[in-house]
This record gives structure tokens, sequence and C-alpha cells, in this order.
């Protein structure tokens, strides 16, 4: 979701069942090892 759409973050989140963006992005950050916007800038390296 994160390399396919311009969907904001917190958005996903939310989508996802996380009450707090801040939470989702740690969770992300512990299980990628990058946060989900750095995630995305290195899908979209052109944008």
């Amino acid at each position: 979701m994160l390399s396919d759409t311009d969907i904001p973050v917190s958005l996903i989140a939310e989508t996802l069942g996380f009450d707090d963006p801040h939470a989702f992005s740690r969770q992300f950050k512990r299980h990628k090892g990058i946060s989900p916007l750095k995630c995305r800038k290195q899908a979209k390296p052109n944008e």
C-alpha cells in the first residue's frame, strides 16, 4: 500500500486497525528496519 498509493500513512494505519498512527510506524520500523515514509521514498525514488 505504501508504494502503490499516496494515501497518508495515518490513513493506512487506521485501515489496518491502529488507533495511533505512531504505533503503526513503530511496529513497521521494528519489522522492516525503516520508517513507513522512508519505505515509500525508496519505492518511489523519482518522486
